[in-house]
């Protein structure tokens, strides 16, 4: 142990604990780095022995390149890494806005569980807004594949009534979103097709 800076008539015992603190501190930083990368290099060993191609999805790491990025870029963001061939169709469908897209929260409800993507028709948020919910962020099927397989993205087009069509915003966000997801997913675009 190192020669301790100690004045006389004051307990050794505080300046003990504060020595042992400092150690303790760099053990810690030194264990939880090197956990970081052995479970770093565990993942990419369990991917490269499932076969499965390890593609980076467009994030910000800063808030300089989080401001460089457009709209689109941080509606793709996903909290795990995108599996290639995960996606194999897109389907567009219409619901009546009942009140459950909140311009605070996104999606909520059903329309939180179904979709993957939410566009406002502009009764909540902008017309053309984008909402991806939590099913699209956890890379997770939709609770409601009666319609579409587990391999299906499910985009929601808001309107105002059964008999309202898609805003011109929806139609041209739409139009966006759907190439954008073509082209990061890698899905044939033949299966990419709107549904009434």
């Amino acid at each position: 142990m190192a020669k301790l800076d100690h004045p006389v008539g004051l307990p050794l015992w505080p300046v003990i604990c504060r020595e042992a603190e400092m150690l303790n501190q760099g053990r810690l930083l030194k264990a939880v780095l090197l956990l970081m990368v052995a479970m770093t290099a565990g993942a990419l060993i369990l991917l490269a022995l499932e076969g499965k191609p390890i593609r980076r999805v467009p994030m910000g790491y800063s808030l300089l390149s989080q401001s460089r990025l457009n709209s689109f870029d941080i509606d793709l963001q996903t909290e795990v890494g995108l599996e290639l061939g995960r996606w194999q169709d897109i389907k567009v469908y219409f619901e009546l806005d009942n009140g459950r897209l909140s311009s605070r929260f996104g999606p909520t409800g059903t329309l939180a569980i179904s979709y993957h993507f939410v566009i406002s028709n502009g009764s909540t948020g902008r017309d053309g807004q984008i909402y991806p919910t939590n099913r699209w962020r956890s890379q997770m099927p939709c609770l409601n594949t009666s319609t579409g397989s587990e391999r299906t993205l499910r985009i929601c087009l808001l309107r105002d009534s059964a008999k309202s069509k898609q805003t011109g915003n929806q139609g041209s966000q739409l139009d966006i979103l759907q190439s954008k997801l073509v082209k990061l997913c890698q899905i044939n675009r033949k299966s990419s097709r709107k549904k009434p």
